[in-house]
C-alpha cells in the first residue's frame, strides 16, 4: 500500500490478499459511509492505519 511500518520478528508480514482486502474496503468507502469500523484479532492494526490514511472519515 506504499506505507512504511516498523515491525519486529513477532509480526506476520501481510500477504497480497491483505492488500486486496484494504483496496476493496477503500472502494466500498467511496459509496458508503464507514464511520464505525473495528479491526479484531490483529495486534498491530496496520490495516486500520492504512484505511485511516486512504479514507477521509468525516
Amino acid at each position: 500500500m506504499g506505507l512504511n511500518f516498523y515491525v519486529d520478528e513477532r509480526v506476520l508480514i501481510p500477504r497480497q490478499d491483505t492488500e486486496t482486502l484494504v483496496e476493496q474496503i477503500i472502494e466500498i468507502s467511496k459509496t458508503k459511509s464507514l464511520k464505525n469500523a473495528v479491526e479484531i484479532g490483529l495486534l498491530v492494526q496496520c490495516i486500520s492505519i492504512a484505511l485511516s490514511h486512504y479514507i477521509k472519515i468525516i
